[in-house]
């Protein structure tokens, strides 16, 4: 017996009870409805974009504390001041020196890029492939990139190989007898699809951003040296 017989012999759907039955499930389904969706929101949550959740998801009143910050930074501050701008900031999502972000945010504020710009935001997550420091613009890092492309690769290859695995383990689940050890199993296995799926996504999303991250830099350095020369040298 199959999960559709189970469910049409089920006592709920007798002839003799649908008059019934059928009212107060559809008052049980509408009444639940923000159960539900509480229910199935991972699933609704893979198809979400993942870039940024340190800074872009914080409430207006940090994001503009954050700015505050990094406009209030100056070439003579002393270090401990820096530093102190700095562990705020990283508390913030946002892990470049001061000074780097000072030239970021000067750069989408000229060329009118939103933040919620996908360069942008891959250029804040991505900040592990660079090289930099107070005084210099980031430099790619081609050990850094390579080892993360690597690292990336494998755990998406592996991912999808787990995935259609336990995609043919619940085809064989729905074709068996139900009993409660059978539901259960399938269950845990759903859930283990959609939680694969998850990381499977924000894998992927993380490996465009690299890339993504790295054009947006590219055209960061062209505007400094043509607009800002001197402000941040341009390699180390």
């Amino acid at each position: 017996m199959d999960i559709l017989d189970l469910v049409k012999d089920s006592p709920l759907f007798d002839d003799r009870l649908i008059a019934v039955t059928g009212p107060i499930l559809v008052a049980m389904v509408l009444g639940s409805w923000h159960e539900m969706k509480r229910l199935f929101h991972p699933v609704i949550y893979i198809f979400k974009s993942n870039l940024s959740a340190g800074f872009i998801n914080l409430p207006a009143k940090e994001k503009i504390n954050s700015l505050q910050l990094i406009i209030s930074h100056k070439e003579l501050d002393g270090d401990f001041d820096v530093l102190r701008k700095e562990i705020e900031l990283h508390e913030y999502g946002l892990f470049y020196p001061v000074s780097v972000l000072k030239t970021l945010f000067r750069y989408i504020s000229a060329n009118n890029i939103s933040i919620n710009d996908t360069g942008f935001l891959s250029f804040l997550d991505c900040h592990q492939i660079f090289k930099y420091n107070r005084c210099t613009m980031p430099v790619l890092s081609s050990e850094k990139l390579i080892s993360y492309i690597i690292i990336y690769t494998l755990f998406f290859v592996f991912m999808i190989w787990y995935i259609l695995g336990v995609s043919n383990a619940i085809s064989f689940l729905i074709h068996s007898d139900m009993d409660f050890t059978n539901i259960f199993l399938l269950l845990s296995l759903i859930i283990a699809v959609i939680l694969a799926l998850r990381i499977s996504y924000i894998i992927g999303a993380h490996f465009i951003s690299i890339f993504l991250a790295i054009a947006f830099v590219r055209k960061m350095k062209r505007y400094v040296s043509l607009n800002k020369p001197g402000e941040l040298n341009e390699e180390l």
